[in-house]
């Protein structure tokens, strides 16, 4: 997880064709400038990498994590409709591994006609705009994405979700976007991977490439933390490498966390949590075999959060 800014002067291009929570929205104590929850919405600020792009003529940006980006002449829109001109700030954050979407505390649960599940993930990404202190829309010809994969799944959709539900995301299937697996780079540079997920997003903010898997057999899974430490200081999620998914857990009995949605009977599991006693955390990390009625005890070691970052990074 690369955590820097650049600038790319945009180029003349055109367009190509839980219900579960935690208590509250600031989980844990007040110290050090909030929740631990705020500390999340923090690690996805800092992840923001800064183009500036010509609104006029449009251009290409390439994240770090190999996300891009193509926006075609005039597609940026003031908030009263109004196509803009001139230089636009657009900032993109990458979350295409199980250990960015816990960094950024974005599990990828989709809401299936009423019903929340877990999704298998092509990785997920945030985009936004602006020019000076006004957040701009895009346009109707919206925004071609290139997201990188290493293995094209012809399953994947994609899935929106709005920015009022960054601390538990849940996303909804855009079923009215078509997905192909393209070979290309847009900036002529060989890319990480051999292939890309490519598709028009409608708007900005959370993109997500996904889809529903049919499980035969699921149950819930619960975790348990120590009595010495609160659960309303502790934040807990699944994360399922071979779907490279993660869920979140809520704090369902004192001491116990339960995920938020049933789960795979049969598939791996990687519980992490994370504690906070004032200044100082703790960490777990446990891999398990999801069974149906399954509790699994939590050890907890103390750790720094630039510790948990490289530990993430390692998932």
């Amino acid at each position: 997880m690369l955590r820097t800014s650049s600038v790319l002067t945009a180029t003349g291009l055109s367009i190509l064709l839980l219900s579960g929570c935690h208590k509250g929205t600031g989980v844990g104590p007040e110290a050090q400038g909030g929740g631990l929850s705020a500390l999340f919405e923090h690690n996805v600020e800092n992840a923001d990498q800064t183009f500036t792009v010509n609104a006029t003529t449009g251009g290409v940006i390439s994240g770090n994590d190999g996300v891009q980006v193509l926006f075609g002449p005039g597609a940026f829109r003031n908030s009263a409709g109004q196509v803009v001109s001139g230089p636009i700030e657009v900032k993109l954050v990458e979350a295409l591994s199980i250990g960015d979407m816990i960094w950024f505390n974005k599990q990828t649960v989709g809401n299936d006609n009423g019903t929340m599940r877990l999704l298998r993930s092509g990785g997920e990404i945030r985009v936004t705009a602006s020019q000076g202190q006004e957040q701009l829309v895009l346009g109707p010809q919206g925004m071609r994405v290139n997201m990188p994969t290493e293995q094209p799944d012809p399953n994947m959709g994609v899935f929106l979700a709005d920015g009022m539900t960054e601390e538990n995301m849940i996303w909804t299937l855009a079923d009215t976007i078509a997905i192909d697996t393209v070979g290309t780079s847009w900036t002529g540079e060989v890319g990480p991977t051999p292939f890309y997920y490519q598709f028009t997003a409608p708007s900005f903010n959370w993109i997500n490439c996904d889809y529903f898997r049919d499980y035969p057999n699921t149950s819930f899974l619960e975790a348990t933390t120590p009595s010495s430490i609160s659960s309303d200081s502790t934040m807990v999620w699944m994360a399922f490498p071979s779907e490279n998914a993660v869920m979140n857990a809520f704090d369902w009995q004192p001491n116990t966390f339960r995920s938020s949605q049933v789960i795979p009977v049969g598939m791996s599991v990687i519980i992490v949590a994370l504690a906070r006693d004032g200044s100082d955390y703790s960490s777990a990390f446990t891999t398990v075999t999801a069974a149906p009625g399954l509790s699994v005890p939590l050890t907890f070691q103390p750790t720094t959060l630039a510790d948990l970052e490289t530990a993430l990074e390692g998932l």
